[in-house]
């Protein structure tokens, strides 16, 4: 039976200073991929910061942003992004230091010069500064503020900790990203198998029959899967 592998990508198939591990994973995509099998790359990340690790990466399908975007490669096939108008409105008076994903670029507004310094290293050169969401002329599929911590009524929040929260708009989360990819793919939930390791794979567990949680997963991560594993090529070479 042809089989979707869905699987998060920090902590789970990708991991700092493990790169003799990392590669083994592309290549058991690779694999996967030629045995009839199929493979989604899920994550909070925006596209932009995954092309560099994925030598093919326009043939790879993508679940980025959380949820907000379902691409092959930057080809778009679903989306839903942020209401920029309602952005501004909402969050035009914060005076927390500001970072959007569009599908290529991040975009940021810091007062705080070394907020902005660190924006424009980690995103590698693909950050423009603007002074209003508005100026940005494509959509936007995550949204960031560094500092105290934002709620807003028309966003959900996907992320927060040292000190940076992160939204996408209503409604948005991996699983609900994962039931249209399926279904774009021609998968249901008993031929899928999601791996992961973080919160935001919760939503995407409750979609299949078979799950993984990565061991270093929390315990609230863990609960939600069918499984556990210690090492995500165990899953994808079939030996647990």
């Amino acid at each position: 039976m042809r089989k979707l592998y869905v699987c998060d990508f920090d902590g789970t198939i990708y991991k700092k200073d493990n790169k003799r591990q990392y590669d083994a994973v592309l290549e058991e995509f690779k694999r996967l991929k030629k045995e009839g099998n199929e493979v989604v790359v899920a994550t909070g990340r925006p596209l932009h910061l995954l092309k560099p690790y994925f030598n093919d990466f326009d043939s790879t399908y993508f679940i980025s942003c959380d949820g907000a975007l379902f691409s092959k490669g930057f080809e778009i096939l679903y989306e839903t992004p942020i209401d920029k108008a309602e952005l501004k409105k909402k969050a035009g008076k914060t005076t927390n230091s500001f970072f959007g994903y569009g599908q290529c670029i991040t975009y940021y507004n810091c007062s705080d010069k070394s907020d902005a310094q660190k924006l424009a290293e980690f995103y590698r050169g693909h950050a423009v500064k603007i002074n209003c969401v508005m100026e940005i002329d494509e959509s936007l599929y995550k949204a960031g503020f560094i500092g105290k911590e934002e709620e807003f009524d028309f966003l959900d929040k996907c992320w927060s900790t040292y000190g940076v929260t992160e939204f996408v708009a209503k409604g948005v989360n991996k699983g609900e990203c994962l039931k249209i990819a399926m279904k774009a793919l021609g998968f249901t939930a008993e031929d899928t198998v999601v791996i992961g390791d973080g919160m935001n794979d919760i939503s995407m567990m409750k979609e299949v029959n078979t799950s993984y949680a990565m061991m270093s997963a929390s315990p609230k991560v863990k609960a939600c899967a069918t499984k556990i594993t210690d090492n995500v090529l165990n899953v994808l070479r079939g030996e647990v």
